[in-house]
């Protein structure tokens, strides 16, 4: 090439590799090493927050005399699933695991009371005391009562006939009377017995309600046995049956069955041809007195009792 050509030549242009990053590759090179650095002291932070996280809740165990590693499964947890929850870099999980430790303690403690009340449930079914208790359960010792009442007003009736103070017919009128009687000494002795059986049930309905109470509450790190309220339960059940009869009795103050009235109904009963009653007839005062005149009124029987008109 000769020196003219050279001369109107243009002058050889540089690489890009010759002439160096720009002005805009340098800002891009120092903006992506300035966010390499960030994501880094975000990750950082971001171990530092769930190790701060953990170390609170290790504390919070430790200041209700828990010991922390009880809950290390749950504390795990709760980090793994906060930090699924956001960007490997985000410093700001420590929101994700406030109170972390109350709120293990709190969901820990929510599912101790509930399996203790699920195992009360299974011991004690839906209307428990009146299942065990039945409505039928005082009914032998209502009727065995109301017999021996019966017995008691029958026996002063055959006492009236037994002394003469009573014809047939006057006996059978104080029995119906006895009979009409019977509705209201039942309606009386069904109350008594229902107040009893009341009072079995509440005691029942007590014991599970401690227990449903113990269950409720059961603290985190206690244990829950629902054999000592099945236990307890059991034991006041077997007391029920064993002092039924008595409860029950102690509630008789007196005589169910009206005898005050019976010589006048069976003496009415009678017709206008038998004799009045007298009450000195049926005590006896009268009988074979020496000094009464008319003691042996009756054709001279000495058994014949006085009888007033």
């Amino acid at each position: 090439m000769s020196w003219i050509t050279d001369l109107f030549s243009s002058p050889p242009q540089a690489s890009p590799a010759d002439r160096g990053p720009s002005a805009e590759e340098i800002a891009a090179q120092k903006a992506a090493e300035e966010a390499a650095a960030q994501k880094q002291t975000n990750i950082a932070k971001r171990g530092q927050a769930v190790d701060a996280s953990r170390q609170a809740a290790n504390d919070y165990f430790t200041s209700l005399g828990l010991d922390p590693n009880m809950f290390s499964d749950d504390v795990n947890h709760r980090i793994t699933q906060a930090l699924s929850y956001t960007a490997d870099d985000d410093p700001n999980i420590g929101q994700y695991l406030d109170n972390l430790g109350q709120t293990i303690y709190d969901t820990r403690t929510a599912a101790n009371r509930q399996n203790a009340t699920r195992q009360l449930d299974l011991s004690f079914a839906p209307d428990f005391e009146t299942s065990r208790i039945a409505n039928t359960a005082d009914d032998p010792i209502l009727a065995a009562i109301n017999n021996e009442q019966r017995g008691t007003a029958d026996d002063y009736v055959n006492n009236l006939v037994k002394r003469g103070v009573i014809s047939a017919s006057g006996q059978a009128a104080a029995e119906k009377d006895l009979d009409t009687q019977g509705a209201r000494v039942k309606t009386i002795l069904d109350d008594l017995g229902n107040t009893s059986i009341a009072a079995g049930r509440q005691n029942l309905s007590d014991i599970v309600g401690r227990g449903r109470s113990a269950a409720s509450s059961l603290a985190l790190g206690n244990t829950f046995d629902p054999t000592k309220y099945t236990s307890e339960a059991d034991q006041a059940y077997n007391d029920f049956v064993n002092n039924l009869g008595n409860s029950i009795r102690s509630k008789v103050t007196g005589p169910l069955y009206d005898t005050s009235k019976l010589a006048t109904i069976a003496g009415s009963a009678q017709g206008a041809g038998n004799f009045k009653f007298d009450p000195s007839a049926l005590a006896g005062t009268n009988v074979n007195n020496p000094n009464d005149p008319t003691a042996n009124l009756f054709g001279g029987n000495p058994n014949q009792r006085r009888i007033t008109f």
